[in-house]
């Protein structure tokens, strides 16, 4: 009987073991699956805040939309 008693709490312990070690995993894949930081810019026109790579670009200003580029050249 306290053999029993002992296999018993090792496969517990054994089973707590496995479970915290899966969780640690799922929260590393969880971090590494985040996008990564993208630098914000300043439309030149409205000075509203896009995303650099979805910005109009034309003589170094930054524009939130063709449009507003358009405008900028004024």
């Amino acid at each position: 009987m306290p053999r029993l008693i002992v296999l018993l709490l090792l496969g517990f312990v054994i089973y707590l073991f496995v479970r915290n070690l899966k969780r640690r995993v799922s929260v590393r894949k969880k971090h590494e699956t985040t996008r990564p930081v993208e630098s914000m810019v300043v439309c030149a026109h409205c000075a509203v805040h896009v995303p650099e790579t979805e910005a109009a670009v034309d003589n170094g200003r930054y524009f939130c939309s063709e449009a507003h580029r358009k405008l900028g050249r004024c």
